[in-house]
């Protein structure tokens, strides 16, 4: 008996225990230190280049977002000065007849 409890604690120390989103346990092998590095890197570079993408889409966003928001703004403004430049128009016009 001995030798089958070591043999399953040698079995053990390959892999590890871990829990999954739903609380059940995961058996997952350990992978040697530089295979798990690579993986962490890889998974770390992939995270940069998300969120590197995401902030470069946030700024062509808010720029587009504030030329929108100057065209609109000066259109607004102008068509507000428009009955103003009609009656000057008028004025001008009236003054000339006297």
């Amino acid at each position: 008996m001995t030798t089958e409890n070591t043999e399953k604690d040698q079995e053990l120390d390959d892999v590890t225990l871990e829990m999954n989103a739903n609380g059940e346990q995961l058996i997952v092998e350990e992978l040697p230190l530089e295979e798990q590095l690579a993986q962490d890197l890889a998974r770390e570079k992939d995270k940069f280049l998300r969120l590197f993408a995401e902030f470069e889409n946030y700024k062509r966003r808010t720029a587009k977002e504030r030329l929108d928001l100057f065209k609109t703004a000066n259109q607004e403004v102008l068509q507000a000065m428009l009955p103003v430049l009609d009656d000057f128009d008028r004025a001008i016009n009236e003054i000339k007849e006297i």
